[in-house]
């Protein structure tokens, strides 16, 4: 076969081909699918009815209890069994006619107190059962007070408190109360201690032949704390007193306690003085019983402390004023003291035998060619003395007079602890 021929054969081939394509194609286009068949229904056969089940009525109703004895406080399961056992309903109610003496409480029963109470089942159909309970009391082994001694203040009451073993064994009333000398204290029925007099006496709770008992003292106590004291100043080393007083005179307790804070004190336990050893304030506590405490202070103070602090306020006011600071003689310093003291009689710069302050120069052979003099009374620190000199004109003269090459300072305290303050000045 030759291509010419094999070519045309081929052409036909595929029109043919494409010529049957088309016509199935155009076939499947206009035959309609016919539907499936119907399916025929499942034919239902109605079941033979079950037989309605026979009732089984309730023909008996019982409670079984262990004991029916039991002491108080007791907690029980009562079951209750519903004849036949294969009933139809075997509900029931039960209840107790007394539930004072016996309640429910929860899934179980309590025995709450002494007597006798029926319990009584009843089924669905009216059916009931009944069974009578008893409640004992337990035998009480013990009492006892929650405390075993008070202490009150006259006219006080107090509630006492007593426990049972085994708890709640006897109601509270079955418990009785003793005083022994109601002159000092009185106990209600109800267990309310009275304090009627001063003294210790004893209560007593019974019940039978069980018995416990508290110890009760009975006080006046102290109402106030007096205390006297001779000032409220003092210097290093001397010796401070004081008085204590109580209140009411009758005071169970008189005794009072001392405690110190602050500077440091020499106090021998049960005298009534102290030593000021140091500088600084001084706190007293008195405290009698149960009542507030009394504090004092007083302020002790060194005197040496007190004229080099003078001397150091005195150079920095001429410094401030741009003035050379002065120097300290022991001499100079020894004068400015001894007219402190001269000061506490007679407040003046003429001396208490009516000469002018600087004799006082020639009597220690003190030789100067000026010389002035400061005073000042009543300040209680050097700060206020030298702030009053410098709002002085004339004693802000002396204080800041170039003339002055020297001050002397002097210091002292009267029986008041009232401060006197003295500058000798010279060249």
């Amino acid at each position: 076969m030759n291509r010419k021929t094999l070519r045309a054969l081929t052409i036909t081939l595929s029109i043919l081909l494409a010529f049957f394509v088309l016509v199935g194609w155009f076939a499947c286009r206009s035959t309609p699918v016919p539907p499936p068949p119907e399916l025929t229904p499942p034919v239902v056969v109605d079941p033979t009815p079950a037989p309605t089940p026979d009732i089984i009525e309730v023909t008996g109703i019982r409670i079984l209890l262990e004991n029916d004895e039991m002491p108080v406080f007791s907690r029980f399961w009562p079951e209750v069994i519903i004849q036949p056992h294969n009933a139809t309903d075997k509900h029931y109610q039960l209840r107790s006619d007394d539930e004072r003496v016996i309640r429910q409480q929860g899934n179980s029963w309590i025995a709450s107190a002494v007597g006798t109470a029926n319990l009584t089942a009843t089924a669905s159909n009216g059916m009931t059962a009944t069974l009578k309970v008893t409640v004992t009391a337990p035998e009480l082994e013990s009492l006892a007070f929650t405390v075993d001694d008070i202490t009150l203040n006259l006219d006080d009451h107090f509630d006492t408190v007593v426990v049972q073993i085994p708890p709640e064994t006897v109601e509270d009333d079955q418990i009785r109360f003793v005083s022994g000398n109601e002159r000092i204290a009185t106990v209600s029925a109800e267990g309310r201690i009275t304090a009627t007099g001063v003294g210790t006496t004893t209560v007593t709770a019974i019940s039978g032949d069980v018995r416990a008992e508290m110890k009760v003292t009975v006080v006046v106590p102290v109402s106030r704390i007096i205390v006297t004291i001779d000032r409220d100043v003092y210097r290093v080393g001397e010796t401070a007193v004081f008085h204590i007083q109580v209140e009411p005179e009758n005071a169970s307790n008189a005794s009072v306690a001392v405690s110190f804070s602050g500077a440091r004190v020499t106090h021998t336990t049960g005298s009534n003085s102290f030593v000021c050893n140091e500088a600084g304030e001084v706190i007293i506590t008195f405290s009698a019983g149960s009542g507030d405490p009394l504090e004092v202070k007083i302020v002790v103070h060194d005197l040496e402390v007190l004229s080099d602090e003078v001397f150091r306020l005195t150079n920095l006011e001429r410094a401030n004023a741009g003035l050379p600071v002065l120097g300290r003689l022991p001499d100079l310093t020894n004068i400015a003291q001894l007219r402190a003291g001269e000061i506490i009689i007679l407040f003046s710069h003429t001396r208490p035998d009516g000469r002018e302050f600087e004799t006082i120069f020639g009597d220690y052979n003190v030789e100067y060619f000026f010389a002035g003099e400061n005073l000042a009374a009543g300040q209680k620190n050097p700060a206020e003395a030298v702030r009053d000199w410098m709002n002085s004109p004339g004693h802000r003269r002396n204080l800041l007079n170039i003339d002055f090459g020297n001050v002397g300072i002097g210091v002292t305290m009267d029986n008041n602890g009232r401060l006197y303050w003295v500058q000798m000045f010279m060249d």
